[in-house]
């Protein structure tokens, strides 16, 4: 198919439905690999979050680890 060999990116609801049909989560072929551990997974997504939200985030960390 023209997904297939490149020739044409798949709408959001295609791709969507390829991840489940593949059992896979979308975020497993956007950032191209999933951890299994939990601070693995945290710092994957914190790669993705702006200079603001970092902040932010550690500050609720800090709340919270006490």
């Amino acid at each position: 198919s023209n997904i297939e060999n490149g020739y044409t990116i798949p709408s959001l609801e295609t791709f969507t439905e390829l991840s489940v049909t593949l059992g896979k989560t979308p975020d497993f072929f956007l950032l191209g690999h999933i951890r299994d551990d939990i601070v693995g997974n945290i710092e994957d997504s914190l790669k993705l979050c702006s200079k603001e939200r970092l902040n932010l985030i550690y500050k609720i960390v800090e709340l919270l680890k006490d």
